[in-house]
């Protein structure tokens, strides 16, 4: 059931864009906007085996790549939780997450076990 909900949630992702590119601000009137252009820190050596990855697999992009891979991790945390997540009540704040209630450190810095990068197929 988890890969049924994974698959259809990416499946959604997928529909709302053709393309798989970003956008530009110059997009025709007639073309809907359907991406967003997001600045974000990766480390390195993760940017490289992601390059690696879209270099030797025809026809895969490295936006498309990115956002199959946040779409079957979206699905399991909200799995996990038993529902989606409600619309934010505010943008998200800039800088340094602080620390979460007990000293537990927020989800976004916990290490990724390689036995995770091994269940995501192609």
């Amino acid at each position: 059931m988890e890969n049924t909900l994974m698959q259809a949630r990416a499946d959604q992702f997928m529909a709302s864009g053709s393309t798989g590119a970003d956008s530009s601000d110059a997009a025709s009137p007639a073309e809907p906007r359907h991406y967003r252009r997001v600045t974000l820190n990766l480390p390195v050596d993760l940017l490289d085996q992601l390059r690696n990855t879209v270099y030797w697999t025809p026809g895969v992009t490295l936006t498309g790549l990115i956002k199959t891979a946040l779409c079957e991790s979206l699905a399991r945390m909200e799995q996990r939780h038993g529902r989606p997540y409600p619309p934010r009540l505010g943008e998200l704040k800039c800088g340094r997450p602080r620390k979460m209630k007990g000293g537990s450190r927020p989800l976004s810095t916990f290490p990724v076990r390689e036995a995770q990068w091994e269940q995501v197929g192609p």
